[in-house]
């Protein structure tokens, strides 16, 4: 599936992957990493939590949809098509998976 998903994005423009609760699913990590190493832009959308992108290699954009229902589904596709602004800030503190460095404070977010 990741060989699929990265001959699609060598075609592609940009990239959109949803991620959810990668800390407990290294396949999806190894997605991302595989995508990104394509060299053509990928944006990261965490369909649950936001902290998801302390394990994911860096990507240039990374949104936070907080969940998978519909209308959060839609709004994420309203985000990145332009139709809608990202307003949000994180409501948590975002940390490296070991805990020791934060990443992202409480209020981040563009």
């Amino acid at each position: 599936m990741i060989a699929q998903a990265v001959a699609a994005a060598q075609a592609a423009d940009a990239t959109v992957v949803t991620t959810n609760n990668v800390w407990s699913d290294p396949t999806q990590v190894a997605l991302v990493q595989a995508l990104a190493a394509t060299g053509r832009p990928v944006t990261a959308a965490a369909v649950g939590g936001p902290y998801d992108i302390a394990y994911l290699p860096p990507t240039p954009a990374f949104l936070a949809a907080y969940g998978y229902q519909p209308v959060s589904l839609l709004a994420l596709a309203d985000a990145l098509t332009g139709r809608a602004g990202t307003p949000g800030r994180l409501p948590v503190t975002i940390r490296t998976p070991d805990g020791a460095t934060v990443l992202y404070p409480f209020g981040s977010g563009d």
